[in-house]
This record gives C-alpha cells, structure tokens and sequence, in this order.
C-alpha cells in the first residue's frame, strides 16, 4: 500500500502540475475528451480530430465508463488524475502476485516497485491520456488470481485489457501463458481463444465498417512492407515477403531499441528465454511501425509491453529454482528499473518539466480562454485553439487544432508563449496566424493570449 499511496501521490501531483502549467495537448486529451463529451451528448465515438468515428481507428469501450462523470462535469483532467491513480493502484495486486509466484516479502515490494518505476509506463503517463496505460492493473490482479488459483476470475481479470484498446490482447496471450504454465489449461485455452477472436472481429470487421472506406492507419504505418493497396492485400504482400520484416528488424537502430526495453523491463526472463515468446507480436507491431515514437517506444506506445514485461517476469520468477535465483531475479528486476528510471524517464527528478507560467500569463490564458462560448451554448461553436489550449475548449461537437480549419471556425485562440506542436507547425501555424490577423476580429490580446472571433 505504501508504494502505491507514494506513487499515487506522484502521479497525481504531475497529472495536475501538467494541466495547471498548460502542458496537455490537443492530440491526444483533448481529443479523447472530446469524444467521451460528444458520446454523452448522443454523438458516439464522434470526433472532429479525424475523419471518421473514433471507433473505426481504435476500438477502446473503456471510455464509455468515463461517460457517467462527465455527466457530473468531469473534464479532461479528470481523464489524467484517474489514469494515475489506476497505474498506482497496480502496485497493490503486484505485490500480492509476486508473493504468491514465490518471491520473498522484499522481493515481492521489488518486483512491484519495478513495474511502477518502469521508464516506459512513465513515459505514457507523461504524455496526457491513453486507455492502454492502465492496462498494468488488470495484468497485476489477473496474475494474483492465477496464482491464487481463482480460475474463473482469473480468465475475466485476463480478457479485461481487451476493454483497453484492441492491440491489448497481446497482454490477454501473456496471462494466458501464465496460466498454462500453472497447470490451468482450460482456462488459457478460453482466455486465448476469446482473445484471439476479439482481436480478429475488431481489427478486421468492427474498425473498417466504422471507417467506411477510409485508409486504415494499419496500412499507413505498415504499408512501407508491402505494395497493396487494400488491407488484406498488404498483409498478403507481408507474408509473400517476410525479408523485408527482417532487414527492419536488423537494423541497429530497432535493435538498440529492443534490447534497451528488454535489459530495463524484464532482466528475469534471460533465464528463462522462452517466456520472451509473449513480448514478440507486441514487439514487432511497434518496431515495424513507419510512426517514429512508436518504433522508437516513445509516448505512450510501449505502455501495453509494460504489461506484459510483468508478466513475463512473474512467468520467470515462477520457475526459478533455489533461493538464489528467487531472491536474484526481484533485485535484478528493481535494479534495472532503477537505472531506466534515472536515465529513461521523463518524471525522474531531472527531467521534470516545469514550465510554469507566470501569474500573469495564467490570468491572460483563463481571461481569454472564458470568452469562448462553452457548455450548452458553446455546443455548436467551432474552435480552432494552439495545442496546449485545446484540452480547455474541447467539450464541443467540434474542435481543431490550430491552424486546421480556422478558415471556418467561430473562434481561434493562440498562445503565443505555448507550445506548437509538430503538427501545427507542419501544416502552416505562422502563416496561418497571418492570415487570422487579417481575415477575423481580435477579441482579446494580452500577456501574447490572443482571441479571434469571425466577422460577423
């Protein structure tokens, strides 16, 4: 409980210092609050981020859990401070799994304490709100109940990162593994087979009939590997050529970037190889991707992998014979944490950012930030808002972020000491800017908040 409370406590505190400091981003709090919001208001999966459902580019019924606070006035913070609190509370059950796998009392708080200093979950709950991220706790109280030889619950606690995004079934195979290798057979067939049929339902029917014929993001990030032009027609291109798989997988760059997961994530597994089964297909969708922080295991991207890091690491430890090797494999674990801790994280001391706005700047960013219609009157309005503004004016059946659609939207609002995003900046901000200058009215200009409106 300890660990949890402390890293809780964290958590929390960057969650909070993040939005206060106006740190968040259009992409992607802003936009998973936007489509909690538009989901209340009878608008499904609705987003105007993209050009299709939500569902059709993840499918995460997860979110439908937050609608009932929003009901209540939750708001994008809300989305952050819970996701804190869910990673934190996974210390509790990961303790308890541990024990029960055969670590010793400080081995079990080692264990534990790893997988919350773990760089690579930290990077997910630096960058805004991700469903996936929480993926950590299900994994930790699914491998308590195998151990614990609750069956039942164990195959539910298995299947419940499936609710997370669609990928996560990659953690639903390793805890199915997991049970096998305790001697729970049906069970792993089940929580596999269920797995591997929701897998194949969301991504090959539920997403393209929510796309309705548009692109897939598959076929952008992978289609380097193949030459169709169709799903199913690239995967076939993949198969026929498996050696351009390879030759990206034996570059040095994807092979520097795996084993620095590998040695900080899960040390353990090296003396039981064969465990590593279980981190390959996750592995491999992330290193192939042409998305940089994804083949890189930036953002949030490696946070599933965590998951079942964790696992994996239960899986070796399970198997280890003599008290050296138990009592090895929970310091090598904490041990290598440690290290990725200081030298990976992006919440470690060092690397805290703490650009704090002067009072000033805060009272100019509330002050204009207020001028925009919200709530029941501001439904309706387009905002096209700099990205560390839209987080506040997202809440609304349309929103962009700066410069998208400020041609037609009712009010702009720039930031001029924030942040400008990569992709702000690859579709034109300064000249943009010119142009709203020119073509709207200024409401408010204070402190560089700068507030457009539409001519009437």
């Amino acid at each position: 409980m300890g660990i949890s409370a402390l890293a809780g406590w964290w958590f929390v505190h960057v969650a909070v210092r993040r939005w206060a400091n106006f740190e968040t981003n259009a992409f992607d709090l802003g936009f998973f609050d936007q489509i909690i919001y538009n989901t209340l208001h009878g608008r499904v999966g609705q987003t105007s981020f993209i050009s299709y459902n939500f569902f059709g580019q993840h499918f995460e019924p997860v979110l439908f859990l937050f609608v009932p606070f929003y009901a209540l006035g939750a708001n994008a913070l809300f989305l952050t401070v819970t996701q804190a609190v869910v990673v934190a509370a996974s210390a509790v059950p990961a303790v308890a799994a541990a024990r029960r796998f055969g670590a010793p009392v400080w081995g079990a708080l080692a264990i534990a304490g790893a997988l919350i200093l773990n760089p690579y979950l930290q990077r997910g709950l630096a960058f805004d709100f991700h469903p996936e991220v929480m993926a950590v706790l299900p994994a930790a109280f699914a491998a308590w109940a195998i151990a614990a030889g609750r069956s039942r619950l164990a195959v539910l606690a298995a299947l419940a990162p499936l609710l997370l995004k669609e990928d996560a079934g990659f953690v639903s195979f390793a805890l199915a593994g997991l049970m096998w290798s305790r001697g729970m057979r049906r069970e792993a067939r089940w929580a596999a087979a269920i797995a591997a049929a929701w897998m194949l339902i969301v991504i090959l029917v539920v997403l393209p009939l929510s796309r309705h014929g548009a692109p897939s993001d598959l076929v952008e990030r992978y289609g380097y590997l193949g030459e169709g032009s169709g799903q199913s027609r690239h995967v076939l291109d993949v198969a026929l050529h498996p050696w351009r798989v390879f030759q990206e997988l034996l570059a040095p760059e994807t092979l520097r970037t795996a084993g620095l997961f590998l040695a900080v994530s899960v040390p353990a597994a090296i003396l039981r190889p064969r465990w590593f089964i279980f981190l390959g297909p996750g592995l491999l969708v992330a290193l192939l991707s042409a998305h940089t922080p994804q083949n890189q295991l930036a953002l949030h991207y490696p946070a599933g992998l965590v998951a079942v890091a964790f696992v994996v690491s239960l899986g070796a430890l399970s198997e280890a014979r003599g008290r050296r090797f138990r009592q090895l494999i929970p310091a090598a674990t904490l041990a290598a944490s440690m290290l990725g801790f200081v030298f990976l994280s992006p919440l470690a001391p060092g690397e805290a950012n703490n650009r704090a706005p002067t009072e000033a700047h805060l009272a100019a960013l509330n002050a204009g930030l207020a001028l925009i219609p919200s709530g029941a009157e501001g439904d309706q309005v387009r905002v096209s808002a700099q990205t560390g503004l839209v987080p506040r004016v997202s809440q609304r059946d349309e929103v962009h972020e700066f410069p998208a659609r400020w041609h037609d939207s009712a009010y702009v609002v720039i930031d001029r000491h924030g942040a400008v995003s990569s992709q702000s900046q690859a579709f034109g901000y300064a000249g943009a800017l010119v142009g709203v200058n020119a073509t709207m009215d200024k409401l408010f200009d204070q402190d560089g908040v700068q507030v457009f409106r539409r001519k009437q």
